[in-house]
């Protein structure tokens, strides 16, 4: 803390224990009643910072429970929001997100709201626990990371969601299989790839390529695409013509990238070549 700091606790501590006029308050110097002084304790901290931080009565073990207990407050309460802006609120939020910020208390709530959400990444316990509380008619949208591997199991739980009809998957290698999804959820319309880093368009035929009938609403989002010179791996598989999407969204989220204004055949705007490539392959959008 520095000199300021103590010249200013100074200036409004008496050294008799009392606040000056500005903040009438006195600590016991001697406390004989440990309610009485925390009591006392608890008005001068408030009247010197104004309720800011909020001040906890209780021990040291108490107040770490309640700071890492996602519901230790009395949300409604503390914001002044009625629950009908917070039901709002959570349906931008992904089930994992209002779990996270209002712990399992909030599923029966929702439950009784009928709020659609979408699962992040969940393994079988957390799918058991949401399966005890809320309707599986909820879950319309999932988000998974598209690295880790599914196995026959997992999926299976997760196909209890019949109304899933969006799909993310994160980072996703080109080698893998999606069209196993059409098996478990056969109402999905949507299916979305994201990616931290760019895109080979060059290799990416071996995931276009297994998109089934049913989906017609078709989403890549990445950094950026690699230029059709930048790398020496060149896919064999051919794009092939598909009349099923009649959506498609390209959001590349930084522009450029070496990678792409760097063609190493010098060529210019040959990352936007294999785009136009890849849409011209759907017929229908």
């Amino acid at each position: 803390m520095d000199d300021t700091a103590l010249e200013s606790d100074e200036d409004i501590l008496d050294y008799n224990g009392e606040f000056n006029n500005s903040t009438p308050c006195k600590v016991p110097s001697k406390c004989e009643n440990e309610i009485i002084g925390i009591d006392s304790l608890t008005k001068c901290f408030e009247q010197r910072y104004d309720a800011c931080p909020l001040f906890f009565r209780g021990s040291l073990q108490d107040a770490c429970q309640e700071a890492f207990n996602p519901v230790s407050f009395d949300f409604v309460g503390s914001n002044g929001l009625c629950w009908e802006i917070i039901l709002e609120v959570i349906k931008y939020l992904s089930l994992n997100d209002a779990i996270s910020a209002f712990s399992t208390n909030i599923l029966s709530l929702l439950n009784n709201h009928s709020i659609k959400f979408q699962l992040s990444n969940p393994d079988i316990p957390f799918i058991k626990m949401i399966l005890r509380k809320l309707k599986p008619e909820q879950i319309v949208s999932l988000q998974l990371n598209g690295v880790r591997i599914w196995s026959e199991t997992g999926l299976t739980f997760l196909s209890v969601f019949k109304d899933v009809i969006s799909m993310n998957l994160l980072n996703l290698p080109y080698n893998s299989e999606i069209n196993k999804y059409e098996k478990y959820f056969p109402n999905l319309t949507c299916l979305s790839l994201c990616y931290d880093n760019e895109v080979n368009l060059n290799t990416f035929s071996s995931v276009f390529n297994q998109l089934w009938y049913r989906i017609t609403r078709f989403e890549i989002r990445c950094a950026g695409t690699l230029c059709t010179h930048y790398t020496i791996y060149q896919s064999k598989a051919p794009y092939r013509v598909n009349f099923d999407v009649k959506y498609f969204l390209f959001d590349v989220g930084q522009f450029p990238l070496i990678s792409m204004s760097n063609c190493l055949g010098y060529y210019k705007s040959c990352c936007l070549k294999s785009i136009i490539i890849l849409i011209k392959q759907m017929k229908n959008i």
